[in-house]
């Protein structure tokens, strides 16, 4: 297998230099950054809720990921990329071959499945025939096209 590179930052850039290949790399790289930020945050906003305790006093307080959530989503909404699936299902990694020796060259692609993530590649990328696929919790899962 070749690099595999893993972290959401580079697959969430993967899929958007596939979308956008006009896009600069700086425009591609701040939105990923900015989708980190809106996904720790919403992350931290599901988890506690929306009024927390401030840790010295136990006040109640708005939670302050709020902010970071919101303004993470109005500097994506500035930055006009195309995302596609990207906010519907998680990033899988994939990559297409065309047999059991080539290289794997992995990108972010999203579904809801691993099979889902696949069919996605497929939209993009036409004449492979297997695939190899690593889900969100670190999964590996290869898939013959040809079945």
């Amino acid at each position: 297998m070749g690099k595999i590179t893993l972290d959401q930052h580079s697959l969430v850039s993967s899929y958007l230099r596939i979308l956008n290949p006009d896009a600069s790399d700086a425009e591609i790289g701040i939105y990923a950054d900015y989708l980190r930020s809106y996904s720790t945050a919403s992350g931290n906003i599901r988890e506690h809720g929306e009024i927390v305790q401030h840790p010295r006093t136990a006040a109640p307080i708005i939670n302050p990921y709020l902010e970071v959530r919101d303004s993470a989503v109005k500097m994506m909404r500035t930055i006009k990329l195309q995302t596609g699936k990207l906010t519907a299902s998680p990033l899988f990694a994939v990559s297409l071959v065309d047999g059991p020796d080539s290289s794997d060259d992995f990108f972010g692609c999203p579904g809801k499945t691993a099979r889902e993530a696949v069919d996605q590649a497929l939209e993009l990328f036409e004449g492979d025939k297997i695939a190899h696929v690593i889900s969100p919790d670190g999964q590996s899962t290869t898939i013959d096209l040809l079945k």
